[in-house]
């Protein structure tokens, strides 16, 4: 099973998970992914400052939970083949 998203309370799900692996990207990176989506959120500049704040906000506490750490910017398929080697 898969989980994505952050909440307050999300501590209380860790016993019940395998592995928590936290994707993540440069911000440079992700504001690139965000100006070339075709519509949705991240096309307006306040969304992407606040993309920004939450980055260098939430992820260090995210980055403080997760048993792994996987950069995206490598190939879909890296990516993929390095959860399903986590998940075994």
């Amino acid at each position: 099973m898969f989980i994505s998203g952050c909440a307050e309370n999300m501590r209380r799900l860790f016993s019940m998970i395998d592995a928590i692996i936290l994707l993540s990207a440069p911000a440079a990176t992700i504001m690139e992914r965000l100006t070339m989506r075709s519509g949705g959120y991240g096309q307006i500049a306040e969304e992407r400052q606040k993309v920004c704040h939450l980055i260098s906000t939430i992820e260090p506490l995210l980055r403080e939970s997760a048993d792994y750490e996987i950069d995206t910017t490598r190939p879909i398929t890296s990516i993929v083949d390095e959860i399903l080697r986590i998940s075994q």
